[in-house]
């Protein structure tokens, strides 16, 4: 991962962005490679990630109490009001890049990022509910 990519406001690009940033490319270029302007399912995800030749999961992995994420992963996000709207973002070194908001240690801290900004959606609790791993 070389660059932090923001997502733009307001917009369904979480999984585009994600994907710039795991890649190292622009979120232009991402878009091309999705084929798509909305947003994205698991498996678009993933087909875009071979694409551009970087191996992943073949699916989500649930994360349960047994079961914790990889070091390098794309992560699905919830908001426990909002059970309904998933959002990608991506976990690398025990830090959190939401594309949304900005990068941070804690999924429910304090974002850093200079460019970050917020939406309702944030304002409420997340939670963690899968992930795909990056190898």
């Amino acid at each position: 991962m070389k660059h932090f990519v923001k997502q733009p406001e307001p917009s369904n690009l979480c999984g585009q962005s994600c994907v710039a940033m795991i890649a190292g490319i622009t979120l232009d270029e991402s878009i091309k490679v999705f084929g798509k302007r909305s947003g994205t399912y698991t498996k678009d995800v993933i087909t875009a990630l071979q694409k551009l030749n970087i191996s992943c999961g073949d699916k989500l992995i649930r994360i349960s109490k047994t079961q914790k994420k990889s070091d390098f992963c794309m992560v699905v996000v919830r908001a426990k009001k909002f059970k309904r709207y998933d959002h990608w973002v991506v976990f690398k070194d025990g830090q959190y890049y939401d594309p949304a908001i900005g990068i941070a240690n804690d999924l429910n801290g304090d974002f850093h990022d200079p460019i970050a900004y917020k939406l309702q959606w944030y304002e409420f609790e997340r939670h963690e509910t899968s992930y795909l791993p990056i190898n």
